[in-house]
């Protein structure tokens, strides 16, 4: 499983394509890898499009209560199984606590 941190792009660089092909090129390579699926906390109305879907949809549970709601979002890949449930725990620099 990969986390894919929000994308920004500078207000005055932004509908130009940048944002989205970092995206697109980030899933390519992580579905080349076989990963199984990739989690987001990201804008509910901006990544859709590439794929995401609300994460509890598919028995998976953010790190923290804080970050439930439709902005936890899970991309599943080719290699992805139903078996893939549970609380996402991310790495110890990820702790903003």
């Amino acid at each position: 499983m990969l986390e894919l941190a929000p994308v920004a792009v500078t207000p005055g660089q932004q509908s130009r394509g940048a944002g989205s092909a970092l995206i697109r090129a980030g899933i390519e390579k992580a579905d080349a890898q076989r990963e199984p699926l990739i989690v987001v906390l990201g804008h509910p109305p901006y990544y859709p499009r590439f794929g995401f879907e609300p994460a509890h949809e598919h028995g998976i549970e953010p790190p923290s209560p804080a970050m439930a709601g439709p902005a936890f979002m899970v991309l599943r890949l080719s290699a992805y199984e139903e078996r893939y449930r549970g609380q996402v725990i991310f790495p110890p620099a990820f702790d903003v606590t």
